[in-house]
């Protein structure tokens, strides 16, 4: 049978394992500790009460397993309802809450060391679409647009959906000089999208204007907003479809 000292180094070794990799191990310890002790009670050569001192750090170490397997559990649950508060239900984008978390936590900490470029998109005669062909083909033309969206923009961007037929992505690593290229490359000289209505012969072409501003170390998330609105409103007029306002 192992002598203490071989237990003493098996425990060292697993003392300087991680965290999550130390149960199963230790347990084995534990149940190996219980025997060797458990045979030398027996003999008279070990106290009993030494034997049960043992039986109760195993009970505590059973009981410290469960307590840690709840509370990961309840981590999970809490990470989704947080993924939930931060999504758009009808899209699966990012909503305005999880705009600002990503403005709080990536933009403005990184501002002076990366480029940040910022897209307010609006579609145009969304509201003549509800009106006309109703309120479930409105849900379908934005779901439609938020996919165009995600396969158009780059893997790194951060898309929301931030009011009804209004989205907005930021992209990082692009300069001002480089967004004009890159939205012709993205959606075309003329940006729009097709959607297929139930009940329809023809598919119906969405057109919609984007405006576009870089974010600068005296910004808030509103101040950048409210200059990429402004590029948008002017894009609805401009030919291209899309307007930069750079600062």
């Amino acid at each position: 049978m192992p002598t203490p000292e071989v237990y003493r180094e098996r425990y060292a070794r697993i003392a300087h394992l991680p965290d999550r990799e130390k149960g199963a191990d230790l347990l084995v310890l534990l149940g190996e500790l219980r025997k060797y002790f458990q045979k030398f009670s027996q003999d008279g050569n070990v106290p009993q009460s030494l034997s049960a001192c043992l039986e109760k750090l195993i009970r505590a170490r059973h009981r410290a397993a469960e307590f840690a397997e709840r509370l990961q559990c309840m981590e999970r649950k809490l990470e989704f309802l947080r993924m939930c508060f931060l999504r758009d239900d009808l899209t699966g984008l990012w909503n305005r809450r999880g705009l600002r978390l990503y403005f709080n936590e990536v933009v403005f900490p990184n501002i002076f060391t990366k480029d940040y470029m910022v897209f307010f998109f609006d579609l145009n005669g969304f509201k003549k679409i509800n009106d006309h062909y109703g309120h479930l083909t409105g849900d379908r033309c934005l779901q439609a647009f938020a996919k165009r969206l995600v396969e158009a923009l780059p893997l790194t961007s951060f898309i929301a959906r931030v009011y009804g037929d209004e989205f907005v992505a930021v992209v990082p690593d692009l300069t001002v000089g480089e967004t004009r290229g890159r939205l012709i490359a993205w959606f075309g000289k003329h940006p729009s999208f097709e959607i297929r209505v139930p009940g329809e012969e023809n598919t119906i072409v969405v057109s919609f204007a984007i405006g576009a501003t870089n974010v600068i170390g005296s910004d808030s998330m509103e101040s950048v907003l409210e200059r990429a609105d402004q590029a948008m409103y002017r894009a609805k007029h401009d030919d291209m479809g899309w307007h930069l306002i750079r600062v």
